[in-house]
């Protein structure tokens, strides 16, 4: 089951037993007393709690005050309250756990798979003539399907050069 609304400037989903909880700017008075009656009604019910904090340019003080009371006043068990940003390391607290989502840095991205690498070589493989014997075994010459890997041949002088 999953339900999803929103709550004074609160958005929240839930999904099964998780709520999902995110602010577009840095939380006032009305949006912690609308998180606060969102955890009440919820929260015995709540597997774990993510807070989505990566909107937020910076976190004041008593933005992080905010969150400590209405997380140690909540019915879920602070091992089960997750941070999501950067922000969240200021508004966690003992038991709490913060995810960082990180861009892959740049060997990470110049990393292949070994699947990539191999259709690359066959590619590459395939792209010279040489040492190709087609598939469709002439089959194309005739009107049928083409192998693919002649990139589109055609005609019997094709595959005699290809076998050659």
């Amino acid at each position: 089951m999953q339900a999803q609304g929103q709550d004074s400037g609160v958005f929240y989903r839930q999904n099964d037993s998780n709520l999902f909880v995110g602010f577009t700017r840095e939380p006032d008075e009305a949006m912690f007393k609308a998180m606060a009656l969102l955890l009440e009604r919820r929260g015995p019910s709540l597997g774990r709690l993510f807070v989505d904090v990566r909107g937020l340019p910076q976190v004041g003080e008593q933005t992080a005050a905010g969150f400590r009371r209405i997380l140690s006043g909540s019915p879920v068990p602070a091992s089960r309250v997750f941070f999501k940003g950067e922000q969240g390391f200021a508004l966690a607290q003992n038991g709490n756990k913060v995810i960082v989502y990180r861009k892959p840095d740049a060997s990470a991205r110049g990393r292949q798979s070994l699947a990539s690498r191999r259709r690359q070589q066959r590619q590459s493989a395939d792209s010279s003539a040489e040492g190709h014997v087609c598939t469709c075994k002439g089959g194309c010459r005739d009107g049928g399907p083409c192998c693919g890997r002649c990139h589109g041949h055609h005609g019997a002088d094709a595959h005699s050069k290809a076998k050659a």
